[in-house]
């Protein structure tokens, strides 16, 4: 589960909540003994940058949404999703994370790794899974008629960034900056000249 707080809000924009979610975890006194220490930091500098989304809608984000919550019928039909304790209200992009049994890791934290080849290979089968997913969503938009998709969002950048915030607060190892340093290079070298 989770350690995404609720910051209070209401937000007048992703990038305001991000703001906030970077404060609080500046606050944290553990904080510098975690990996990733400057991660908030530089949450908060790119912060308005992050959602596709950026003024809305936010959507309700369950904690734990992987297969041992979501109800299915004797046809495999979802018919439900179970364990909303702990439920927030967030930006977009942390509903559009795939489920915890779909989800990979950003190809920046493994390539160039030992484990590359390994990785590039359970990522490549786990796409097939992700593909499979989309299109159940995408059917579910279409033939709802929803105007607002969250087909667009699932693997989309922001929804990745949001993915990292939820590593990050379950304390992830992975070097989390380097998506940022990816999309933000000129960022990164400043970011990195001020560390120094």
């Amino acid at each position: 589960m989770c350690d995404i707080p609720n910051l209070g809000g209401p937000f007048r924009t992703a990038g305001d909540y991000y703001k906030a979610w970077s404060m609080w975890k500046e606050q944290d006194p553990l904080r510098t003994t975690r990996p990733n220490p400057d991660f908030p930091k530089r949450i908060a500098a790119v912060a308005d940058d992050i959602s596709a989304q950026n003024t809305g809608p936010c959507a309700l984000f369950h904690v734990d949404f992987g297969d041992h919550n979501i109800l299915v019928d004797d046809d495999y039909n979802v018919v439900g999703v179970i364990d909303w304790a702990g439920a927030y209200v967030l930006p977009l992009e942390f509903a559009a994370i795939y489920p915890d049994l779909l989800y990979t890791l950003p190809e920046v934290f493994w390539r160039g790794s030992p484990l590359e080849m390994v990785a590039e290979e359970m990522s490549k089968s786990q796409r097939v899974l992700q593909r499979r997913y989309l299109e159940y969503v995408c059917q579910v938009e279409q033939k709802r008629g929803y105007k607002q998709k969250l087909s667009v969002l699932l693997g989309s950048y922001s929804s990745t960034v949001a993915l990292c915030v939820r590593l990050y607060c379950d304390g992830n190892r992975n070097c989390l900056e380097a998506l940022l340093d990816e999309r933000f290079p000129d960022h990164a070298r400043y970011q990195s000249r001020s560390l120094e």
